[in-house]
Order: C-alpha cells, then structure tokens, then sequence
C-alpha cells in the first residue's frame, strides 16, 4: 500500500470499518499490517482540501442509516485494498484482494462457512415479518420506484486458451415507470482479473451503459398484490424466473431458488412492508433455510442472515442480508462453498453480491 493508496482509504472510507474482526485478528503482529497503519497514522491532513460547508455535507445522497452513498459505494472497493494488506501473512503488498471479503457472520465463528450449520431460520423469519408489518413507509414524492445498487459481479470466460475470471464493480440505477416501463442505468468499475491483476490492456473504466425496456418489462408495479397470496401460492410465485421454473425441482433446490427469488422480486422495486411480510412469512415454512446470525453490510448496516443449509448441496449460497428493525432486504451475497462449481477461486469465495443502497418513490426518472 503505498502514499497514494492510504489517501484513498482515508478519505473513502471515512470513519467506516468493514472489514471482518477475523480478518484483524493479530494484525499488529504482522509486518505489513503495522506498517500500513503506521503509514496512515504518520499522514497529515492535505491542507489544499477545503471541507465542504455544513449546509452542502447535509444535502449530500445517505442511505437509510446515514452512511453517504459516495463512501457506502466505495466501502467493497476500499476493503479489498484494505484486507489485501491486513491479511498477506507474508507481508507481499498486492493492489486488491482477488475477490471481495467475505463478511462476519455472527454465528460463524471457529468454522468455514460452507459447514456452518447456523440456527433454524423460522422464529427470525416470523420476526422479520413483524417488522416489516409495522413499518412505517415514508412519504412518497412521485410515482416512479428508484432503485439504486451496488454490486460486484464474477464474470467467467472459458475457451480454448483456458478459463479466465474477472470481479467487476459497478453499480445499477433503475426507474420503474408506473406502466413497467423501465430505464437502467449501469456503470461498471476497473475490472480485476482473479489473483488481483489488472487485466492486459490497461484499466479503463466503462462508459455508462443505458437501457429502456417498454411498458409491461417490469413487474414492480404490481407487486403489491404479492401481499394478498397464501404462503404456497407465494412460494410459487417466487420460484417463477428461477432455474426451478424449468423443470421439477429437488427440496435443496427449491430452498436455493426460493432465496434467488426473492432476491429477483426485489432488485429493481421499492417493496412495501406488507409485500415484505408476507416473503418473510412464506418463507418461515422452508425448513432447509438458515440463519448465521447478525453482520454489518457492506454498507456498515446491521443486518441478520438467511440462508440455506449447509447440508444443502448447493456450490454457491445466496445469503439475504435483512434489516431486523424494519424487515426490509439491504443486500444478498452469494459465497462459493464448493470448488467443483468450476469459478477457479479457492473456496470459501465471494463471487458477486448486490447491496440496496437507495430506495425511493420520484417525480421522474431524472
């Protein structure tokens, strides 16, 4: 981590601290672990930067629990620099780490994760559904659902010169028109090849990709009815645009793609409490599902777990990260547990995660 680098920790990161205690654990015993905080503690502030006037700090985006979505975007960035350096027992600087750091789950503490077996998921699921029954939703100032996520995506390539893998940052802006019309907004980050080296060619950013899709692409506007089905019609209707809906799922596969549903229903909606507690209910009759106890985001929000099994034999485990005060989603990992699935990454791995950072009803997709 050199001058340049520790700047950029400083100044992104902002007080925030994501990377997993287990990753900290005996930090100051490693070399380049003390020497990166040293460097840090030894930098003095840049006096050409000016703070900004109170009055633009307050204007500027937060999410729900005040993180500044600036700093709530750049936190899975700055921890891959961060834990790069805090984890290399050998002390060898590396620019990033080769996928995104696994989080601290509460009731994985002295084991790998793919044989954490985690608490049943029913009572925090039934909980879950409380809060979000008594959420309070706030006022809405247009009829357009304004998603806003940020996400890093493993993209895999397999040809006659081998296989090759990429983790790309980015985030999506999506406007749900109140016809299903939608508009996306994509922008992707430097792509970095697995072992953390930037690819040949250089590392230029994308342009912004955009794209519209007509009325009825989306059916956010309708999701509201979601809250007026039974628990098994639910469940069904959550398995729709899986894998299950092609062919006659097993028991594990149905819990795998319940989880991938409701991840599906919710990445492009601003969901109500009623919508989200009658998911969460649904989902309490799935006795495969887990929890792993209570983590802090990506974004640094407190959130409880669920997940499948570990006797469920599925490669990659989608993990829901909820919020318990509200019952709302605030993001879904997805952690390779079993090398055989073919991404060519030691497991336990992160290979992509989305994490909800803005929700709202707008005027207009500006």
């Amino acid at each position: 981590m050199n001058d340049h680098e520790v700047h950029k920790v400083r100044a992104l990161l902002g007080g925030a601290n994501p990377v997993p205690e287990r990753v900290l654990d005996r930090a100051h015993e490693r070399p380049a672990a003390r020497e990166a905080l040293d460097r840090i503690v030894r930098t003095p502030p840049d006096p050409s930067r000016r703070p900004l006037p109170r009055e633009v700090r307050a204007r500027a985006g937060r999410t729900r629990d005040g993180l500044p979505v600036r700093v709530a975007v750049g936190v899975a960035a700055v921890t891959a620099v961060a834990v790069a350096v805090l984890a290399d027992p050998l002390g060898t600087p590396r620019a990033v780490a080769d996928t995104p750091p696994l989080l601290s789950y509460g009731l994985v503490v002295d084991t790998e994760l793919a044989e954490a077996t985690g608490d049943e998921a029913a009572p925090v699921l039934a909980s879950l559904a409380d809060a979000a029954s008594a959420r309070v939703e706030p006022p809405r100032t247009g009829d357009v659902q304004y998603v806003h996520v940020a996400r890093w995506t493993f993209e895999g390539t397999t040809d006659s010169r081998g296989t090759r893998a990429a983790v790309v940052p980015g985030t999506v802006d999506t406007w749900v028109r109140p016809d299903g019309s939608l508009r996306m907004i994509e922008r992707s980050g430097e792509p970095l090849e697995v072992g953390g080296r930037l690819p040949d060619g250089g590392a230029a950013s994308e342009p912004p990709e955009e794209q519209t899709f007509g009325p009825g692409a989306s059916d956010a506007p309708t999701l509201d009815t979601l809250a007026g089905l039974t628990p098994d019609v639910l469940r069904e209707r959550l398995l729709d645009g899986t894998v299950c809906a092609a062919r006659e799922p097993t028991p594990d596969e149905t819990a795998v793609c319940l989880l991938e549903g409701t991840a599906r229903v919710q990445e492009r909606a601003v969901v109500s409490g009623r919508v989200d507690a009658a998911v969460w209910s649904a989902l309490a009759g799935e006795e495969r599902l887990v929890t792993l106890g209570g983590v802090l985001d990506r974004a640094g929000r407190r959130a409880v777990a669920i997940t499948v099994g570990s006797e469920v034999g599925a490669p990659v485990r989608p993990i829901l990260l909820v919020d318990p005060a509200d019952g709302s989603l605030v993001g879904v990992e997805r952690v390779l547990v079993d090398e055989s699935a073919g991404y060519g990454v030691p497991a336990p791995a992160v290979v992509g995660f989305d994490a909800y950072l803005t929700r709202a009803w707008v005027d207009e997709s500006a």
